[in-house]
């Protein structure tokens, strides 16, 4: 089980993953799903567990894997109040950039958005996506249309250009780490069918 914070997540992973030869063989539905755990969702149901003890995922599911956007301002979100504690684990990625529109060059926002950038800056990913497209003055109407800007990003041609630079590299080895995780729980199942 993959939780993301929300559908557009979802779809930016659904679709890098089949850019990678390495997770070629993984099907949607067969070897993973995904949930959404929406953040401030994910702050309440952790409610007043202690970090280290925190076991919401695994209640629901031992097999899961989580994304957690950074969310570096803002002190109230499960990823803040939890990153100290998960950081490092095999099962846990959290986002290099804000969020995992970061991952997104801005040419991409552009293109997807269908503006041209109109400030020759590289946007700071740190930052929300709304900031982002207005550093950028691109509409900030798309960052309430998350769904609708990732298929966009998605439907994009060469869509491995579209990767922000500064963290193609990050999001490369954390797709990797997923794949890798996604094996080794396909491993483990074939391994208890076997002695059933």
């Amino acid at each position: 089980m993959l939780w993301v914070e929300g559908p557009s997540d979802a779809i930016y992973l659904r679709h890098w993953f089949l850019l990678l030869s390495s997770a070629s063989d993984l099907t949607e539905g067969l070897d993973y799903v995904f949930a959404f755990h929406a953040g401030a969702l994910l702050t309440h149901a952790a409610g007043e567990r202690e970090p280290e003890t925190i076991t919401v995922f695994g209640e629901i599911n031992p097999n899961y894997f989580l994304v957690l956007d950074r969310d570096p301002d803002e002190e109230e979100t499960f990823s803040h109040r939890y990153t100290g504690n998960w950081a490092g684990h095999d099962n846990v990625w959290i986002t290099a950039p804000k969020e995992i529109e970061g991952y997104v060059s801005d040419e991409g926002l552009s293109l997807a958005v269908g503006d041209e950038i109109k400030k020759s800056r590289i946007s700071d990913t740190s930052r929300s996506l709304r900031e982002r497209l207005e550093a950028l003055s691109l509409p900030k109407s798309w960052s309430n249309r998350k769904v609708d800007l990732a298929r966009r990003v998605v439907a994009l041609p060469n869509n491995n250009d579209v990767v922000h630079p500064s963290h193609r590299s990050d999001l490369l080895a954390n797709l990797e780490r997923i794949v890798a995780f996604l094996r080794r729980c396909r491993a483990d199942d074939v391994a208890q069918e076997g002695n059933v």
